[in-house]
């Protein structure tokens, strides 16, 4: 069974050095088209159609879009190819093609589901929306978790969430499945090792946990993508989880014993205002508050850089309040 996982991310306005009005429409239509370029005759006369990624209605808060469509190519002869993308405005006029080349080979469907990995830290939703491992967007507001989808209200797209995560949600194919009761050849991170996010010396995620460890935040510094370990599963709820990882993370690894108090009088006694719900992370990720932000995997809390494909975030600047850093009146 072969198919092909499409990931794509198209602006109407990302390029634009000014704010003119031709540069601010809705993106409402993203196609993808295998070996035909798209201003390309075919042998018929008529021009490809191609494959509908994106279509929307224009809404007037969707001039960046993300979208995620796995394709069958089982039919595709072996061999390198070629798909073309190009996405369409509300008024009708089209982007720019770009093009990426793929191979498909000649390994058997067995072989092939031997492969089987998480692509979360691939997708645009890593790269735009800071969503780099498979368990922050299976628990994310509007997800419906492994075998759903996530829908951002802020113009994402809906990605299908076992395309992205199959190892994570135990959808690979029988021979991989990390729930299966046979003979079981995943590759695991073992105790105490890096798991999930992305291995950006090597260019793939690192493996999950096995089933009966968890992979959970260090507490340690370390480089966006490798802040998780695998520790023991010692039954612990994930509510009990999360505060223990709030807990470690908050004000940048300081010593939080009475962090809940120091919150509290942050809140009451800074007279500035956090800026979060503003940054194109609550828009395009969902990162809407400073708490999630603090304690964002590869974020080492209040006072620290979050490093970003799409660029770094500094923060203080956006949460000074929650931080306890607004500038000092003079």
């Amino acid at each position: 069974d072969y198919s092909l996982t499409i990931s794509v991310s198209a602006s109407d306005s990302s390029n634009t050095a000014n704010t003119h009005s031709m540069a601010e429409q809705d993106v409402t239509e993203i196609r993808a088209f295998i070996d035909d370029h798209p201003y390309d005759l075919l042998e018929d006369g008529q021009s490809p159609t191609g494959i509908v990624l994106m279509e929307k209605a224009s809404d007037g808060d969707s001039a960046t879009v993300t979208a995620t469509k796995t394709i069958d190519i089982l039919n595709l002869p072996e061999g390198k190819h070629v798909v073309y993308l190009v996405a369409k405005d509300s008024l009708n006029y089209s982007g720019p093609v770009t093009a990426y080349a793929f191979e498909k080979s000649a390994e058997d469907a067995s072989d092939n589901s031997s492969k089987c990995e998480d692509s979360i830290a691939s997708n645009p939703a890593c790269s735009v929306g800071g969503i780099c491992d498979c368990e922050t967007l299976v628990n994310l507001p509007g997800s419906t978790g492994c075998g759903g989808v996530y829908a951002s209200p802020m113009g994402m797209g809906e990605i299908i969430i076992d395309d992205l995560c199959p190892l994570y949600c135990g959808d690979c194919p029988e021979s991989n499945n990390i729930n299966n009761d046979g003979n079981d050849d995943t590759v695991y991170s073992e105790l105490g090792e890096t798991c999930e996010g992305f291995d950006e010396v090597n260019g793939k995620p690192f493996p999950s946990c096995r089933p009966e460890m968890k992979c959970k935040p260090t507490t340690e510094s370390s480089i966006p993508g490798a802040d998780k370990t695998c520790v023991m599963d010692d039954g612990e709820t994930q509510q009990e989880s999360s505060e223990e990882v709030g807990n470690s993370n908050t004000g940048g690894g300081e010593d939080n014993d009475n962090s809940s108090d120091q919150d509290g009088e942050n809140t009451s006694n800074n007279n500035c205002e956090d800026k979060i719900a503003s940054h194109p992370a609550c828009a395009f990720g969902n990162i809407c508050d400073c708490e999630t932000l603090v304690n964002l995997p590869g974020s080492s809390g209040c006072g620290s850089i979050l490093e970003n494909p799409s660029g770094n975030l500094i923060i203080n600047e956006w949460c000074p309040s929650y931080c306890n850093a607004c500038p000092t009146k003079k």
